[in-house]
């Protein structure tokens, strides 16, 4: 399901890598809360990225994905 994004059009050249991260868990057992994990995974992403990576997160990593 998508969410609507107000443009009239886009334009997405050529990428070299593609990134998305979704619904993230919660590792209590290791003492890592659901919004910890998501911020380790987008900190991940965001390292490996460059300028011609296109990057897709949900939610905006707000730790509620299992609500």
């Amino acid at each position: 399901m998508g969410s609507f994004v107000p443009a009239d059009a886009a334009r997405i050249g050529i990428v070299d890598r593609l990134f998305s991260a979704s619904a993230a868990a919660d590792d209590l057992a290791r003492g890592r809360s659901t919004l910890h994990v998501e911020m380790v995974e987008t900190a991940a992403i965001l390292n490996q990225s460059g300028p011609r990576a296109l990057v897709i997160l949900d939610e905006n990593r707000t730790g509620a994905a299992n609500l």
